[in-house]
C-alpha cells in the first residue's frame, strides 16, 4: 500500500500503518469492535463533532487485509455475557394491579445475591430486550 493515503479528511503515514499493525497484533484477543474502537482513539481519528469515526476505522481494517498489510483475527462470537447458573432462577409471577397511592410508599432496596437467579430469569422471561448481565460499573 503506498503511504501516505487517505481516509476521507485524514491522511495516514508509515506511523500510523505501524500503530494498526501493532495494535491488531497485540489486541489479537479483543473483538473486531474493541480494536476499532481502540484505533480510533489511540490515533486520534474522530468526526468534527467529536465521535469515533468507527465504521471508517472498520472499512480501512477490512481493506488493509485485503491488500495483505495485516491479518485480523478471527471473528469472535458475541456472547451476552450469561451464565447459565445466573438463568437457573424462578421467574416471579407477581402481578399487581395497583395505583401508586395505593401501594405507597414505594422502597427501593439493592437485591440481595441469594435473590439473583430468580431476578435474571424474570429478567429474560418478561423485559422486552431480555436478560443480559451487566458489565462494568452498574
Amino acid at each position: 500500500m503506498d503511504v501516505p493515503f487517505w481516509v476521507g479528511d485524514r491522511e495516514f503515514t508509515e506511523t500510523d500503518l505501524d500503530l494498526i499493525r501493532t495494535t491488531v497484533q497485540r489486541f489479537s484477543q479483543f473483538s473486531h469492535e474493541e480494536i476499532v474502537l481502540t484505533l480510533c482513539e489511540n490515533l486520534p481519528w474522530k468526526s468534527p463533532n467529536g465521535r469515533l469515526k468507527r465504521e471508517a476505522c472498520r472499512n480501512l481494517l477490512m481493506e488493509l487485509e485485503q491488500k495483505g498489510v495485516l491479518r485480523r483475527p478471527p471473528v469472535r462470537s458475541q456472547k451476552t455475557g450469561t451464565n447459565r447458573a445466573e438463568q437457573r432462577g424462578t421467574v416471579c409471577q407477581t402481578k399487581l394491579c395497583a395505583s401508586l397511592q395505593e401501594v405507597s410508599p414505594v422502597v427501593v432496596e439493592p437485591m440481595k445475591p441469594e435473590e439473583r437467579a430468580d431476578w435474571n430469569a424474570t429478567m429474560a422471561a418478561h423485559h422486552p430486550l431480555g436478560f443480559t448481565r451487566a458489565t462494568g460499573a452498574h
